[in-house]
């Protein structure tokens, strides 16, 4: 009952000033008892008033609530909570019997971490058709032969920016009571976990890899209250010139009134679209993770955060699949190499028959690419047809001996 008649008297933002005012007040009642009491009842009254008033107003300030780092603090009564979020300042308090009004300081700097989900399970091949079928129908994708199977797993990596949100009491509280800082990192990085893989699931680990920005959107939808909007666009179909589009404040109200997208990832990743089109769409999505998390959106799971930033940075394969990946990267790598390299060989070669040509002779072109060869280092000397009839060949013969 104490406890309820402290939080009725006390339990608000004015709660310093109240308490400030009775400590003066009962310093005056004690001093008025010790100066006008001839008995001892006054005096027996006056002395613990008066020392109490004395004693709240010598340590009333000694807990403040610090500006460097940046700090709120929810008020407690008797160790309850309260939803009462108090300011960076000089704060009253008389956390000791009989009022037990006191402080819970939380930092309210916004934070960056990195994450990293391994193991993450992808799809062999390219989704072809898993339309779910009508009720009572048989299901194609269970009589089909090519049924989904694993292709291996991947790592993802990302990174996120959050601080408690402390916009009300009540969001404060949530942010404390889930475990503060430490407790709201499990919990997000779970969130972002299940995206990933709901994602992953569908999907080759090369299709996930082009999917960066969209999959953080989709992370970002799932777990804060932002909407990702449609960005306007003229009559022919084309987005509008971006220094129309909206930003900040007026994005986060347009997307609350306007058309929405609502599953990123599939917005994106359709094979229908043109290149432009899916160039449009991933534009709004890197729009949207640029306006509308920029000053900081409430978490839409009750733990008292506010996320400014949600980014997937890198798409790893793992294990064998890892492997082959650089295997077949490499094996890219040298045939674009020895393409370039023949187009150079065949240009060189069309330059010596060019410059036969511009002197009246010619040149066979399996000469000519033999001569390109040992004039790029390709071949050895001998590797030129000296014996051939063609006199310029002979020449080029001797000049490239003669070089060496």
């Amino acid at each position: 009952m104490w406890q309820d008649l402290m939080i009725s008297a006390f339990g608000h933002q004015g709660a310093s000033k109240d308490l400030e005012a009775l400590a003066y007040r009962l310093l005056v009642i004690g001093t008025l008892c010790l100066v006008g009491g001839i008995f001892l009842p006054p005096l027996l009254i006056g002395v613990p008033i008066g020392a109490l008033g004395a004693y709240m107003l010598q340590h009333g300030y000694d807990r403040n609530i610090p500006s460097s780092p940046p700090c709120k603090a929810l008020l407690t009564i008797w160790g309850k909570r309260l939803e009462v979020v108090m300011d960076e300042s000089e704060v009253f308090t008389a956390d000791y019997y009989p009022f037990r009004i006191g402080l819970t300081i939380v930092p309210i700097s916004k934070e960056n971490f990195n994450f990293e989900f391994k193991g993450i399970r992808c799809r062999l091949e390219t989704k072809e058709d898993d339309t779910v079928p009508a009720e009572g129908e048989p299901d194609p994708r269970l009589m089909s032969k090519k049924r989904p199977h694993s292709g291996g797993a991947i790592t993802v990596k990302g990174s996120y920016t959050v601080g408690p949100d402390y916009s009300t009491g009540g969001r404060l509280k949530q942010f404390l009571d889930n475990g503060g800082m430490d407790g709201i990192r499990n919990q997000l990085e779970d969130i972002f976990g299940n995206g990933v893989r709901s994602t992953a699931t569908e999907r080759t680990w090369e299709e996930v890899t082009f999917l960066e920005s969209p999959l953080s959107a989709a992370i970002a939808i799932r777990t804060t209250d932002a909407n990702i909007l449609k960005l306007p666009r003229d009559a022919e179909g084309q987005l509008i010139p971006q220094d129309q589009w909206p930003q900040g404040e007026a994005y986060r109200a347009a997307a609350q009134k306007g058309s929405r997208i609502l599953d990123p990832v599939e917005y994106v990743d359709n094979p229908s679209l043109t290149m432009e089109e899916r160039s449009a769409r991933q534009s709004e999505i890197d729009w949207f993770l640029k306006e509308a998390l920029i000053d900081g959106v409430a978490d839409v799971h009750g733990i008292g955060a506010q996320i400014t930033r949600i980014s997937i940075t890198g798409v790893e394969p793992e294990g064998k699949l890892k492997d082959d990946a650089e295997a077949t990267a490499r094996e890219i790598q040298q045939r674009t190499r020895d393409l370039a390299d023949t187009d150079t060989g065949i240009a060189v070669a069309d330059r010596f028959m060019n410059l036969a040509k511009k002197h009246g002779q010619t040149i066979p072109v399996t000469d000519a690419v033999r001569f390109a060869q040992v004039d790029r280092k390709r071949a050895d000397q001998s590797y030129v047809n000296t014996n051939s009839d063609n006199p310029l060949v002979q020449a080029a013969s001797v000049v490239k001996s003669g070089t060496k």
